[in-house]
């Protein structure tokens, strides 16, 4: 289960033996800036990057990024 901050941000996860990947998509219409995501604790131990190049911070379980249309956290 992930969570975002924003209401208006739909989040999926794909799973595989090679890692995972979390779809985010914006339905809000606008950029959402500051982003706050939770990660499950086994997903958070994984290596992260963003499909986008996108800067991110990451804090433990928690994730926050700016996103404007979609995206995909890569978590090898």
């Amino acid at each position: 289960h992930i969570q975002c901050s924003e209401t208006l941000v739909e989040a999926n996860i794909i799973d595989s033996l090679k890692g995972s990947l979390v779809i985010l998509a914006n339905w809000s219409g606008n950029p959402v800036e500051t982003l706050e995501i939770i990660l499950p604790a086994d997903l958070a131990k994984k290596k992260l990057t963003t499909a986008s190049g996108v800067i991110f911070q990451q804090d433990g379980n928690k994730v926050t990024l700016d996103l404007n249309v979609a995206d995909a956290l890569i978590l090898r």
